[in-house]
């Protein structure tokens, strides 16, 4: 498999300011994302054909991937992106956003690299056209889609979502914990409801079948035990639980949750109660779990993720 430097993203593309940025300079997050392998940068990009492009046209960025001194290969070209979609879902959690297919990635070559900025489509096929052929896109129509299908987002969200990302590839711990959270929100899919603010509809419990409700929660679940581990028995559950959260920092009391908010402690013994229920091997019928109760778990599970940002 070819290894490059240099990766590019499409699917979302990033609002940036017209005052106090360079034409011809790309925007990199040195304080939020410090790593001495691999950096993140905008390219500022246009949808006007090359040589027609004026200013108001070009305030629009796109998340590329460059190495510092090395090449990679796409699988972990794939992994490091992971860490940016995973943390995107997770910081725009209940709100509609979605990433399902028009997020791809695709190598850059050394002549687009020399390309000047802002780039344009025309670019991209002149100058990338052997990498779009790869197996990365079947044509280069797909590739044309896939450039002009965005998700729009600020520079101030990036940002926030970066810190996100920072942390899970400095940390395995919190990079499986983002991970499992990934996957629950997903496969409920959730990420194209907007339910922050609102709250979630109710009637959507219907369109959710058992086992998929109880694999979004068991996701959920292990994105909180690979923080806290395994709570173990009912003898003393409470202290263990309490302990190992004050070792991270985090306070047992908190008020926290989707929609009804209790402290931390209460919500996680409830949690490890039904995911005991869910393992148990018996007779007796289990509780149909809500989807309140998943929306729940993940919630929890992405504030002990993001306490390590504060």
């Amino acid at each position: 498999m070819n290894s490059y430097r240099n990766y590019f993203l499409t699917g979302i593309k990033i609002e940036l300011p017209l005052q106090g940025f360079n034409d011809d300079k790309y925007i990199e997050f040195p304080e939020i994302f410090n790593n001495d392998k691999i950096s993140f940068y905008l390219i500022p990009i246009t949808n006007a054909e090359q040589g027609k492009f004026e200013r108001k046209l070009f305030t629009k960025g796109m998340i590329c991937l460059k190495t510092n001194g090395h090449h990679i290969d796409l699988t972990e070209a794939k992994y490091l992106f992971h860490s940016l979609e995973s943390a995107f879902l997770l910081y725009f959690f209940c709100i509609a956003k979605d990433t399902s297919d028009d997020w791809s990635i695709f190598p850059l070559s050394s002549s687009m690299l020399k390309t000047k900025l802002p780039w344009t489509l025309d670019d991209f096929i002149t100058h990338n056209v052997a990498e779009i052929n790869q197996p990365y896109y079947p044509s280069i129509k797909e590739f044309e889609r896939s450039f002009s299908t965005n998700s729009y987002e600020t520079l101030s969200s990036i940002k926030e979502m970066f810190k996100v990302a920072r942390l899970q590839l400095i940390d395995p711990v919190y990079h499986n914990a983002s991970s499992y959270l990934y996957l629950s929100i997903k496969k409920l899919g959730i990420d194209v409801c907007n339910w922050r603010d609102s709250g979630y509809d109710p009637k959507f419990d219907e369109y959710i079948n058992m086992g998929i409700r109880e694999s979004c929660f068991q996701d959920a679940y292990k994105s909180i035990e690979v923080i806290l581990g395994d709570a173990g028995g009912l003898k003393n559950r409470d202290r263990r639980l309490t302990a190992k959260l004050i070792s991270l920092g985090i306070d047992s009391q908190e008020q926290v949750g989707y929609k009804t908010k209790e402290k931390l402690l209460t919500k996680l013994l409830r949690f490890v109660d039904i995911r005991d229920k869910l393992s148990a091997h018996g007779s007796s019928p289990k509780k149909m779990i809500q989807l309140s109760d998943i929306i729940d778990v993940q919630a929890c599970a992405r504030y002990l993720i993001t306490s390590k940002l504060v």
